[in-house]
């Protein structure tokens, strides 16, 4: 039986939780109900103390990486973005999974869709181009210049930041690798000026 993403989900939260509870004594990590014989064979789990606890994690995480590949296990899971009511649901890569080549496919599916409902929740906000590389500063773009780029995009990604400001993110990606592509980061950023405002902004 062949795990399921869900499954492999549950067994990189169990083994972050037991990274962060492991004291002391060597000991593998044991799924409760788990009833894959070959589990132990497969991911393994020893921790003496907390730094090797963390580097036990980063191994288990590798192993499942090539489980999912071996066995094409995709890394998709599916979220939701609303803002002022309006609810786009579209699939990601996990933040502890990678992705297989099928996933890739759906990302690009879903793009136009991700970008329209971006374009149409942003607007009025200052839009920002944020340069991958560390020396240089954002600065303001308008949607002029997000449109000539989008057709570039292979697939697009999208994410929300609330607090006292807001910011609604837009990802377009290129490249063979679907976890860490080239990729140009905007967003669009609203300040709130009033306390209603604010507590949109906190209750995105």
């Amino acid at each position: 039986m062949t795990y399921t993403t869900s499954d492999l989900i549950s067994i990189l939260d169990t083994a972050i939780q037991r990274s962060i509870e492991i004291q002391c004594a060597c000991s593998p990590l044991r799924l409760p109900g788990e009833d894959h014989a070959d589990w132990e064979t497969i991911f393994k789990f020893n921790a003496k103390n907390s730094q090797t606890a963390l580097e036990s994690y980063w191994q288990l995480r590798e192993q499942i990486h090539a489980y999912q590949l071996e066995h094409q296990v995709s890394g998709l899971v599916s979220d939701e973005w609303t803002y002022q009511g309006k609810t786009i649901e579209a699939c990601c890569v996990h933040d502890q999974l990678t992705a297989i080549p099928n996933d890739k496919q759906v990302l690009i599916e879903q793009t136009p869709q991700l970008i329209g409902w971006w374009g149409e929740v942003t607007q009025g906000m200052e839009l920002w181009y944020s340069p991958t590389c560390d020396n240089k500063d954002d600065y303001c773009v308008n949607y002029e210049e997000i449109l000539r780029l989008a057709p570039l995009a292979q697939w697009a990604s999208v994410s929300i930041y609330n607090g006292l400001t807001i910011e609604i993110n837009l990802r377009l990606c290129w490249g063979d690798d679907a976890d860490s592509p080239e990729s140009k980061l905007f967003f669009a950023m609203a300040i709130p000026s009033t306390a209603e405002d604010l507590e949109q902004c906190l209750n995105v």
